[in-house]
């Protein structure tokens, strides 16, 4: 948190406030650092921004976090120095944005010709989610998500693919809701399709005619182009999985406000 030379007013509150430890709210000029603590524990640290009969808004560098009047449990103008922690404040608040980086062991097998949509996942964090140098969630934490996608590869057309989204996060006793994602889909196989069927890549007229819908074609094409078509017309493509023990990578693709303990 940024720090500013105190205004005289100010100064005279902090003097104030080192005799009756709580200053009024209604007393604290616009522009003052300030920590908030709100009943529930919450510490809300920045500059005061606004400030009215119904709420205070304090300016946190981030964002700015409203706290309703009714709910501040103590108000504190902050140290030139390092803020000490006020004895009611028990955790901060923090934002972790859209976009920060998730790694994590996965848990379950997922693969998609063995997983169907809606199956429960499981993994966890490998390292750290980190959010201005500070860590919020440890590595450890749980997360859970569900199997999005599970599509086994069709013959002569479509890969395998497999997709998850991770819906929650769990980090002791605090759980939050979350969007992450990771997809997976097969390697193409034409080359090695070309290669069964004993004809170059570019000669794929009887595939494509199939794939067409060009019935007379593709028979009349079939019959002259050797016994390694039947193998490829009829052999599924490679199947593709996320196995357990797997570490993947993900990002939020919405921002989580989560509790950093203080104790």
């Amino acid at each position: 948190m940024t720090r500013r030379h105190l205004s005289v007013p100010a100064a005279l509150l902090l003097i104030s406030a080192a005799c009756s430890h709580q200053p009024d709210v209604k007393d604290v000029p616009i522009g003052a650092e300030v920590q908030v603590t709100r009943d529930d524990g919450a510490l809300v640290e920045g500059t005061l921004a606004e400030k009215n009969d119904i709420a205070v808004k304090v300016d946190t560098g981030p964002i700015v976090r409203a706290v309703p009047i009714s709910r501040i449990a103590d108000v504190r103008l902050a140290s030139m120095s390092v803020p000490e922690v006020p004895p009611k404040a028990t955790f901060r608040e923090v934002r972790v944005p859209t976009g920060t980086p998730i790694s994590m062991r996965m848990l379950s097998n997922v693969g998609s010709d063995s997983s169907h949509a809606e199956d429960v996942v499981h993994a966890e964090l490998t390292r750290p989610v980190v959010v201005e140098g500070m860590a919020v969630i440890p590595a450890g934490a749980t997360v859970r998500g569900v199997v999005t996608q599970a599509t086994p590869a069709g013959r002569v057309k479509g890969r395998a693919s497999v997709g998850v989204q991770f819906n929650t996060l769990v980090s002791g006793t605090d759980r939050y809701t979350i969007d992450a994602r990771v997809a997976r889909m097969a390697a193409a196989s034409t080359s090695t399709d070309a290669k069964a069927i004993g004809i170059p890549a570019a000669g794929g007229a009887i595939i494509g005619a199939i794939i067409g819908g060009k019935k007379g074609a593709a028979i009349g094409a079939t019959a002259g182009a050797g016994g390694g078509t039947a193998v490829v017309l009829t052999t599924p493509g490679r199947p593709v999985a996320i196995a357990r023990g797997a570490v993947v990578t993900s990002q939020l693709e919405q921002p989580i406000e989560v509790r950093v303990s203080l104790r």
